[in-house]
């Protein structure tokens, strides 16, 4: 049922024209890191951090970050071989006769669809009709227009060297059926209908023995969604190892692959493209690129990231979220990027509704009142960079370089103690440092700054608030001490 409300929320939020979602070829996740400063790969410190003018002459970072495990291995059962099973006694004399699409009648131009199909072809079989009648009767609808060609596909997915009859229906919303023989008897089992509706693959992703039939679908216009689902045998049913969460708005691209050659397959996601209905609240958007991992029971979203920031606040938002996720040298960079990139462009609220008014005068059928040029708003950039030094402060500290923090901490003050918007940032800083240094406790500085924050919270909205984009963070207090 949360597939098929994530397809109705899809569908209402994504209203424009109708269209198929085309996927380009996966990619492998990356991280381009544009003009950002070297670390020294034998000690971890970066380079010292200028307090001149920021210049130009910035390496670029080549490697991509590696998304931190969430299960061990090591725990793995696999699954003992289930005892052959006993299906219906076979009757090769029964015919099956069951519903599919007129073929005459779809070719020339009428309705390929018709329901209750697999409903027909359970008792087929339980009556002892053959798999091989089944096919035979299916593979006449196979190549007509309206109808995927290869509706059906045998494995065993019980790991009892019975296979599994998996049959993709011909309704006009589609669904995955799934045929098990067990006790004598054939039992259906109904994935859950989303249109369109394919199967995706069959593998063991998780390296237990027993394979997983992985399906996708969509039920959105505009710029599309897609969510998967991975049905396990689990000895009594077929349970959802997605568990209802893994989709993604606008996609671009899905890959299965086992990134880190531990023997289990991670789950890749791109995508997020806008439908043209919707730049109002995606203003500024960036493709994004969701990794979902095994953790021992469900795959679940292990790491998030976003294409190159094109905007200074994305670069700082990239830089809290590395954090987060512990990838301190990846954090690093893009504080940096932050610090020193002078090609990341500014952006207000000004600028948002500016560049929505851009969009949809696009589509306008009469030539559009031209707009006024805006002018570059010069108070983000301290308060970015005032924050990201700060930021870089911590990073220091929570990898026990006090020295490199004190450093950095100076160069905060230095820079912006006397700039009226960095200047919040740079008190928040000290409230942190002065704590901290009065007890040497990460806790104490925390709670200095987050109350700090708290009391200011005008220094939350550059880093990200409403007029960010529905992709961005909504700042609050706590948001400033993440190594809690």
């Amino acid at each position: 049922m949360k597939k098929f409300l994530f397809g109705l929320i899809c569908f209402s939020w994504l209203i424009g024209s109708c269209a198929p979602v085309t996927l380009s070829t996966p990619a492998t996740v990356t991280i381009t890191l544009q003009n950002v400063p070297v670390i020294d790969t034998a000690t971890g410190t970066p380079s010292p951090l200028p307090s001149a003018t920021p210049t130009a002459s910035i390496t670029s970072l080549p490697t991509i970050p590696t998304f931190t495990l969430t299960f061990d291995v090591r725990t793995i059962v696999t699954v003992t071989p289930a005892s052959p099973v006993e299906c219906p006694k076979e009757n090769p004399e029964l015919i099956a006769d069951f519903s599919i699409p007129d073929v005459d009648f779809c070719r020339a131009g009428g309705s390929c669809y018709t329901n209750n199909t697999a409903e027909e072809i359970l008792n087929f079989l339980n009556q002892g009709g053959t798999l091989s009648a089944v096919t035979i009767r299916l593979e006449k609808v196979n190549g007509i227009s309206g109808v995927m060609g290869g509706n059906f596909i045998l494995a065993d997915l019980t790991n009892d060297s019975v296979p599994e009859f998996i049959f993709r229906d011909f309704s006009v919303i589609t669904g995955i059926h799934i045929f098990t023989c067990e006790l004598g008897k054939y039992y259906l089992f109904d994935a859950l209908r989303i249109d369109p509706m394919d199967i995706r693959s069959i593998e063991d992703l998780n390296n237990n023995g027993l394979l997983e039939l992985i399906i996708s679908g969509g039920f959105c216009s505009g710029s599309g969604c897609i969510s998967l689902g991975i049905y396990e045998w689990n000895g009594d049913t077929y349970r959802d190892l997605s568990d209802n969460n893994i989709g993604i708005v606008g996609p671009k691209s899905v890959e299965i692959k086992d990134y880190d050659s531990d023997g289990i397959k991670e789950i890749t996601l791109t995508g997020e493209h806008p439908g043209s209905c919707c730049m109002d609240l995606m203003t500024p958007w960036r493709y994004k690129t969701v990794v979902y991992s095994w953790n021992g029971n469900t795959y679940s979203a292990s790491y998030v990231s976003f294409d190159a920031p094109q905007k200074r606040f994305q670069a700082v938002q990239d830089a809290d979220r590395e954090a987060l996720y512990d990838k301190y040298d990846f954090a690093l960079a893009y504080y940096r990027e932050a610090i020193f990139n002078l090609d990341l462009e500014w952006w207000t609220r000004e600028r948002r509704d500016y560049e929505v008014k851009l969009f949809y005068d696009s589509y306008k059928t009469i030539t559009p009142t031209p707009l006024p040029i805006l002018l570059e708003d010069t108070t983000e950039y301290p308060k970015l960079a005032a924050y990201s030094y700060y930021r870089i402060m911590l990073l220091h500290l929570a990898q026990s370089r006090e020295s490199d923090a004190g450093t950095v901490y100076n160069t905060l003050q230095q820079k912006f103690g006397n700039d009226p918007n960095g200047r919040p940032y740079v008190e928040m800083a000290t409230a942190f440092w002065d704590a901290y240094q009065s007890t040497h406790k990460m806790y104490d500085g925390y709670a200095a700054a987050i109350q700090y924050a708290a009391e200011h919270p005008e220094i939350l909205i550059p880093l990200g608030s409403d007029y960010h984009g529905s992709q961005s963070k909504i700042y609050k207090p706590e948001d400033v001490c993440p190594f809690r």
